[in-house]
This record gives structure tokens, C-alpha cells and sequence, in this order.
């Protein structure tokens, strides 16, 4: 472990970044956060996705954030569909979103589009409905 983590240190002076994907889950453990050189946590989908409906996977996900704030590491949630679960992450703290609430997977061409269309003056535009959802 202790390899892995100089060579991780060495690759994050190139100026490169780590996420710790599906926290929660799997291997991940706390120790990692406190020994590995990551930037940012993942919350796993499978969290995410019982937003309302079980209590525990929320309290899970309060948890995981908190536990990233503390190690002042950015969060993203995975697998967001529903206006509750975003709205859920948001109240939470958490940074980054990602799912189908904002927008369905698009290939290379579709994805460079939407992307163009989002762009103005090679500047990013912040728009104000940049929450809402892109695709109904």
C-alpha cells in the first residue's frame, strides 16, 4: 500500500487528481481517506437511488459527506434521477452530480453538441437553470 500511495503522490505533483469511486461499497475503507492522496469521493448509486425511501441509505450519504468534509475532499453522487434525490444531495452539501436528471448518456457526437450549444465566447455559460433537468 505504501507504494501505491508515493506513486499516487508522485502522479498528483503532474497535476493530476484522484476520486475514490462507489464509497460506501466494496474495499473502500476509512483508512483510505486518511492515507491515500484523493481529491474527491464518489457516492455510489446504489445509495443514492433509495433517497426517500429508506432512511438508512440516507443517513449513509450524510455520513459520506460529512466524513469528505472533514478531509476536505470534493463529493459527487452518482446515479441521480429524481428531483428529490438532487434535492436531497444539494441540502447535504454535496459539490458534484451526476445521473439522468440532468442527462442521458449522448455519444461523441451528440456530446460535443451539447456541449458547443452550452458555450458562449469560450467562456462557460452559468445558467440559471443549469439544476434543471436536460432531457423530460
Amino acid at each position: 500500500m505504501q507504494r501505491i500511495i508515493a506513486l499516487m503522490e508522485r502522479i498528483k505533483r503532474l497535476g493530476i487528481s484522484f476520486s475514490m469511486d462507489d464509497f460506501g461499497t466494496g474495499y473502500s475503507s476509512l483508512s483510505s481517506l486518511r492515507e491515500m492522496p484523493i481529491d474527491e469521493l464518489k457516492v455510489d448509486r446504489s445509495f443514492v437511488s433509495h433517497v426517500g425511501e429508506q432512511r438508512s441509505d440516507e443517513l449513509m450519504i450524510t455520513t459520506i459527506l460529512s466524513m469528505a468534509k472533514f478531509f476536505q475532499l470534493k463529493t459527487v453522487a452518482e446515479g441521480v434521477e429524481t428531483e428529490e434525490q438532487f434535492q436531497f444531495l444539494l441540502k447535504n452539501n454535496c459539490d458534484i452530480f451526476q445521473g439522468f436528471y440532468f442527462a442521458r448518456a449522448l455519444g461523441k457526437e451528440q456530446f460535443e453538441n451539447f456541449y458547443k450549444e452550452r458555450r458562449g465566447g469560450g467562456e462557460h455559460k452559468i445558467l440559471p437553470t443549469r439544476y434543471r433537468p436536460l432531457f423530460e
